[in-house]
């Protein structure tokens, strides 16, 4: 059975590790969620925020990879 953590807990383990220089050997995978069956359809601003959020993400893993470096 899998584990599910959210993005912040990989960054907060990270964070703990100020001391580390690199790692090796290490693939993180996964999938992102979204639940959207409260309703027929996205309302714009709803979709709007959604669309941004994601792009938050992009740039925290953007991030978790530079420091993987």
């Amino acid at each position: 059975m899998t584990k599910k953590i959210k993005l912040s807990e990989i960054t907060d383990m990270f964070r703990d590790m100020g001391d580390v220089e690199a790692l090796e050997g290490v693939t993180i995978e996964g999938d992102i969620e979204l639940d959207t069956s409260g309703g027929g359809g996205l309302n714009p601003a709803l979709a709007y925020a959604l669309g941004h959020e994601t792009a938050q993400i992009s740039v925290n893993l953007a991030n978790i990879s530079r420091m993987l470096r």
